[in-house]
């Protein structure tokens, strides 16, 4: 079974116009850094760098919207005043930021785009952590189309400033949305910056975000790197608490390498020959007291795997093994062998086959219980033609109520198969 991963189609001018979203955002971000810092109520006629008064060039008793208007009424001699004293401040200092500021702020007023742009960037070189000037190259950036210098301006301000990520990331998933800029965010995502998993977590929340960290996951890919196994457990883990089965089962679907692809059957790796990542349409094993589900050499073959499930005066419900399935309508044989070792037991285990979407029980397989050697067990079941279009397979105690289960031994389990009953022909609906 394989997938086919989604291509851009959009044209030139949506893809233009997620940019244009972007920086309607990161004006937003400025506005409201700019109000918070200096206690603003109006930024109106203020270049966005502007935080608070030049040291001695504006009267002392001035704030918040008495400055704003002082400034807006300066001459060209005022702006002169400025731009003396930051010079004169470069002067002692080559790498004065509030200098460069005040020299931007003179160039704004001059309306000198141009130098303006310069200031800042070199501002933003020199003050990693200051957000205000740190978005205004990110915005001079994106207005150039240099996603590169734009992406190393928003990397450093989240590696010094973590705290400003839930701002900083509706500006990142904005950018999975162009085309060219994905795969800069993908490059640097590859670098393993600390706040990847943050941003990921961010997407995951949202309610349409599992099509983002889709996206951006095949951008990873394309771009030679990597999704790493718990951001796809925590992707698919989100779309199976909306019961979005089918779209977590494509996620899970298009995260697998050729090598997990092959064992892509009814039962994923029925023979337990590969490392369970507990991504939900795979092996899931959950630690539970007194208890420990692993995969292990079968007793007897070295070369063979098998899961291996522990219990030393286990009390209560267990369920620590399980799988999501996704079989068409039809009627079904599960099967699998089993070995037991000394088991002490009130009550045995079983596999239980349940409708994900209702928890509608199919089927329990026969009690495993008594001790003895490799025996094989089978159940039959039918899977219903609506409302069942994934399953959950799940190992667990017979008895559901914690005091009538009391368990100690070792138990063996592998080659777990569900195959369609000869002569059955499944429906049509489902995966």
């Amino acid at each position: 079974m394989t997938s086919t991963r989604q291509q851009d189609t959009k044209p030139a001018a949506e893809r233009g116009g997620s940019i244009v979203r972007v920086r309607s955002l990161l004006r937003g971000l400025l506005l409201l850094a700019l109000v918070a810092a200096a206690g603003l109520t109006a930024v109106a006629g203020l270049p966005r760098i502007w935080r608070s008064e030049p040291a001695s060039l504006l009267p002392q008793d001035l704030s918040g919207q008495a400055i704003i208007d002082h400034l807006s009424a300066l001459d060209e001699a005022g702006l002169a005043n400025v731009e003396d004293a930051a010079l004169a401040r470069l002067k002692n200092d080559a790498l004065d930021q509030q200098a460069l500021l005040y020299l931007a702020i003179v160039a704004g007023l001059r309306k000198q785009s141009g130098q303006q742009e310069a200031l800042i960037l070199g501002a933003a070189r020199l003050s990693l952590r200051d957000p205000r000037t740190q978005l205004s190259a990110v915005n001079i950036a994106l207005q150039a189309k240099n996603h590169d210098e734009a992406l190393r301006h928003l990397d450093g301000l989240l590696r010094s400033r973590p705290e400003l990520g839930e701002q900083l990331f509706p500006v990142l998933s904005k950018l999975v949305d162009d085309k060219d800029a994905v795969s800069f965010l993908a490059g640097t995502l590859n670098t393993r910056p600390p706040w990847r998993k943050p941003l990921f977590d961010h997407l995951v929340k949202q309610p349409d975000g599992w099509q983002t960290a889709q996206k951006l996951f095949a951008a990873l890919r394309a771009s030679g790197g990597e999704t790493e196994a718990g951001e796809v457990r925590q992707l698919v883990a989100s779309l199976i608490k909306q019961k979005n089965f089918e779209q977590a089962h494509y996620v899970w679907l298009d995260s697998l390498h050729q090598a997990r692809l092959a064992r892509v059957q009814n039962v994923f790796d029925g023979g337990f020959d590969m490392e369970p990542l507990n991504q939900y349409f795979d092996w899931n094993i959950r630690p539970s007291k007194n208890a420990v589900a692993s995969i292990v050499s079968r007793p007897g073959s070295s070369a063979n795997l098998a899961l291996r499930a522990e219990f030393v005066g286990h009390q209560g419900f267990y369920a620590g093994v399980s799988q999501h399935l996704r079989l068409l309508p039809g009627t079904y044989a599960l099967r699998f062998t089993v070995l037991v070792q000394k088991l002490e037991a009130s009550r045995g285990l079983l596999w239980r086959i349940r409708c994900a979407e209702k928890n509608g029980l199919l089927a329990e397989s026969p009690e495993i219980r008594t001790s003895g050697p490799w025996v094989p067990s089978n159940v039959l079941f039918s899977v219903p033609e609506t409302g069942c279009s994934t399953q959950l397979l799940q190992l667990e105690t017979v008895a559901r109520s914690g005091l009538d289960t009391k368990l100690s031994g070792i138990l063996y389990i592998d080659d777990i198969t569900v195959e369609p009953i000869s002569g059955q022909v499944p429906g049509k609906e489902g995966n």
